[in-house]
């Protein structure tokens, strides 16, 4: 296991994912393994600081590119998950900082466009 890959997502409290990940046959993470993780996720998460979460929720199909693991591709395992990221951002007291986006992923993208470019202009 490597944990340093394991320590690089966007935000370290989707370390619970690890957990249910667990759950899953082949995967081999040991309960060990997944404390080291938590751990490390959980001080990162004390010691940084978001100014904006934008949090996607799961609609349409998930679509095999062939590239990812599609286990999880189901709309009820999906928004399974997006309640455990959900209660963990609340968790770890992140809430006040997200914006779940739920338009196609075009308006997605320039509604995320839109806010840095305000941050650009204005700062924070």
């Amino acid at each position: 296991l490597n944990i340093k890959n394991l320590t690089n997502e966007t935000i370290p409290t989707v370390r619970v994912f690890y957990k249910y990940y667990m759950q899953e046959e082949g995967f081999n993470l040991t309960e060990e393994e997944y404390q080291a993780v938590a751990a490390m996720a959980d001080n990162l998460t004390a010691k940084c600081r978001w100014d904006k979460i934008f949090l996607l929720r799961p609609h349409g199909e998930f679509v095999d590119d062939h590239s990812r693991w599609m286990g999880h591709s189901g709309m009820e395992e999906r928004e399974e998950m997006f309640q455990i990221l959900y209660e963990e951002i609340l968790r770890a007291g992140l809430w006040d900082r997200v914006e779940v986006l739920d338009y196609g992923y075009y308006e997605n993208f320039l509604h995320v466009v839109d806010y840095v470019n305000e941050v650009i202009k204005y700062g924070r």
